[in-house]
């Protein structure tokens, strides 16, 4: 959309340039994020005359004493965190977008329900985070306690479909809550408390034969950050495959790679069984060892045969990263030590995630063969198994190597492709809050293998810096706190 010279109250949040500038003398003009925020709740409140709604859209939840803040933290967090499927892909797929389904439970939720009192909660601490608001800091945690309580009850008294879809969207933005607030890598169990009892919850339901096909889209999110957990931290998912394959299968077309993840996370939580560093027998020792392997290289190769005959790719465009190539706002990033040298920029942000999640899956396979091949030379007892086993840790730390080149290339995507009703940024405090969420387990992983390989390999010192400074900006500058917990893993 076109810059205006008349403010449209319907227009994009950012989409107002020559308005804005006229205001830089105002020095007590509220903030730009602010301001961004009040007109998606203005352009909000219009879709919601349009559909002939009889009550105002932020009725439902508890009055503050400043309502207009309450008003403003939700269409901020809904503009920073809700992307609709057409503006999210090139092939305008409706269930390819990110929290698309949140808008309308939210717009049909009751008061006080555990849904709105999340969403509130999730809300105000991204506008709290964003904008320093103590208000909006002092409600999140109220709505949080009060989400939590009235969860514990609505649990008790589900009866539809519906009633599960609200508390499974509840559970959904609890977690997103803790992401948002928790700073500290000790704290991260509460996060994983809120998946995992979305996950139980679903579980139960599906047990007990209930017809939960039409709840797909608050399904997905709960199913992707159970797994993201278990990537992360060594678990096997609670979930079977065909459960999750099912709800992946109902809101997006690429079931196959979500199937790969899921596989990665059983390979890696299963490990090297039956290794014992106290046995006499070397045979004893290392063969579970070359077995791991093996089945870690199996996985990693069919991935990329996968990936290499893939016919519904989007192009992606392959620039230098000069200073005309990237936007204002991502310069000071993209300029700094251990930015990548070529940037890749495609204009599906649905092909852009999936790019980054096949990666940073083969480097969760990378980083734990390179984990047991440590453990092999260790227990090593001639030269030539050593021999051995260096030669193939050359060759995983050059596969992760171009992957990690390659994963950092498309961050540029991931942060400044353009996206219908999402006008560009003007600096690192408007970009929207889904971009970072997307990159957060990807940059982990990454930043994880370049700590493994060290002096292999040289150049990638400079490459983990640059993705601990990414996380510092994602933590200080869109408010994200959990990229502060995965700099404390990196020693960031």
């Amino acid at each position: 959309m076109a810059a205006t010279n008349i403010w449209d109250p319907t227009a994009n949040a950012f989409d107002n340039g020559p308005a804005l500038r006229k205001q830089k003398g105002n020095k007590n003009r509220p903030s730009k994020g602010y301001r961004a925020a009040t007109r998606v709740r203005e352009r909000l409140l219009a879709k919601q005359r349009q559909i002939g709604g009889d009550s105002p859209l932020f009725d439902d939840l508890p009055k503050q004493p400043q309502v207009c803040i309450q008003e403003t933290a939700i269409a901020r967090f809904f503009h920073d965190y809700v992307l609709d499927g057409s503006a999210a892909s090139c092939r305008s797929r409706p269930n390819a977008g990110y929290l698309a389904h949140i808008p309308g439970m939210y717009l049909h939720s009751k008061s006080g329900s555990s849904f709105a009192l999340a969403l509130s909660a999730a809300a105000n601490a991204n506008f709290w985070r964003r904008h320093n608001s103590d208000q909006a800091r002092s409600q999140s945690m109220q709505d949080c306690g009060a989400a939590l309580l009235q969860l514990r009850e609505d649990l008790d008294h589900r009866e539809s479909p519906q009633d599960i879809g609200d508390l499974l969207a509840a559970s959904a933005m609890l977690a997103t809550y803790q992401l948002i607030v928790t700073r500290d890598v000790s704290q991260r169990t509460s996060w994983t408390a809120h998946v995992n009892g979305a996950v139980a919850l679903l579980g139960r339901e599906e047990q007990g034969h209930q017809q939960l096909g039409d709840l797909g889209e608050v399904m997905r999110p709960i199913v992707l950050q159970m797994l993201a957990d278990c990537l992360i931290m060594g678990r096997h998912p609670k979930l079977p495959l065909e459960t999750c394959a099912s709800v992946m299968a109902q809101t997006t077309s690429h079931e196959t790679l979500f199937a790969f993840k899921y596989r990665t996370a059983e390979l890696c939580a299963n490990g090297i069984g039956g290794c014992s560093v106290d046995s006499v027998d070397p045979a004893q020792q290392t063969r579970p060892i070359i077995n791991f392997l093996e089945r870690c290289q199996a996985l990693d190769e069919e991935m990329s045969n996968w990936m290499q005959f893939r016919l519904d790719l989007e192009p992606v465009a392959i620039l230098p990263n000069t200073k005309d190539n990237v936007p204002a706002a991502l310069r000071a990033m993209f300029s700094s030590p251990g930015a990548p040298t070529v940037l890749h920029l495609c204009a599906d942000m649905n092909q852009t995630h999936q790019w980054h999640n096949y990666r940073a899956c083969r480097l969760t396979i990378l980083r734990a063969m390179m984990n047991a091949i440590n453990t092999a030379t260790a227990l090593a007892t001639d030269h030539t198994t050593l021999s051995n086993y260096e030669l193939v840790r050359e060759e995983v730390h050059s596969r992760a190597a171009g992957l990690i080149d390659e994963l950092l290339s498309t961050v540029f995507s991931s942060l400044a492709v353009g996206l219908l009703g999402k006008a560009q940024a003007e600096s690192m405090t408007d970009i929207e809050g889904f971009r970072a969420f997307q990159i957060l387990w990807p940059l982990h992983i990454a930043g994880t293998c370049l700590k493994l390989m060290g002096q292999h390999y040289p150049s990638g010192c400079a490459k983990l810096g640059w993705i601990r400074s990414l996380f510092r900006c994602i933590r200080d500058e869109m408010g994200i706190q959990a990229a502060n917990s995965f700099l404390q893993v990196q020693g960031g």
